[in-house]
C-alpha cells in the first residue's frame, strides 16, 4: 500500500507538472518524489523472502529501465538518487564473509533492512540456523552500537547488555 501510494504520487505529479509548474519547480518536485520512491524500492527489496540468481538480476534490470525511463521526465542525472537502491541490490552479491562490513559502511540502511538482507541471503545460501543465527546476533551487535536510541533496542533485548559489557542502568549483573 505504501509503495502504491508512493507511485501514485510520482505519477500524479509527473502529469500534472507539465500543466501547471515551471520546468524548474518540476524538476524539484520529481527529484523530491525520487528520493520517496528510492526508500519504497529499499524497503520492498528488504521485505523480499526468496529470490533466485536470475531474480536477482531482474530487480538490477527493473532498476535500470526505471532510470532509463526518468531520463525522459528529468532533464538532470536521477542515478545518484537512486544509487542507494542499486547498491542494495548489488549486497546480495557479497561473499558471506563482507555482511558485517557492508553494513558498517552503510548506515544509510535501517535495522529491518539490513536484517531482511540477512534473511534473503542466508535463505538464498542454504545457512543452517546456527549460522543464520550468529549472522543475526553480529548484524544486531552492530547495529545496536550504531543506533542512536541504544537504549530502546537493548531495552528489547536484555543478553545483548552481557556480550556488549555495558551495564544498564540501575541493572547489576
Amino acid at each position: 500500500m505504501y509503495a502504491e501510494a508512493n507511485c501514485i504520487w510520482l505519477m500524479w505529479l509527473l502529469c500534472l507538472s507539465t500543466l501547471i509548474a515551471p520546468f524548474i519547480q518540476v524538476q524539484d518536485l520529481l527529484l523530491e518524489g525520487l528520493e520517496s520512491v528510492a526508500e519504497t524500492l529499499i524497503e520492498g527489496l528488504s521485505r523480499v523472502k526468496k529470490c533466485s540468481d536470475e531474480g536477482r538480476a531482474l530487480m538490477s534490470l527493473d532498476l535500470q529501465v526505471l532510470i532509463n525511463g526518468l531520463k525522459h521526465f528529468v532533464s538532470i542525472d536521477v542515478r545518484p538518487k537512486l544509487q542507494i537502491v542499486e547498491t542494495y541490490i548489488k549486497a546480495y552479491y557479497l561473499p558471506e564473509t563482507e555482511y558485517v562490513h557492508w553494513s558498517r559502511a552503510h548506515p544509510e540502511y535501517s535495522k529491518s533492512q539490513i536484517v531482511g538482507l540477512i534473511n534473503l541471503v542466508a535463505s538464498m545460501k542454504g545457512w543452517k540456523r546456527k549460522t543464520r543465527f550468529l549472522a543475526y546476533f553480529i548484524m544486531m551487535r552492530m547495529v545496536v552500537i550504531l543506533s542512536v536510541s541504544v537504549t530502546y533496542v537493548l531495552a528489547a533485548a536484555p543478553f545483548l547488555y552481557r556480550v556488549m559489557d555495558a551495564p544498564r542502568p540501575g541493572f547489576k549483573f
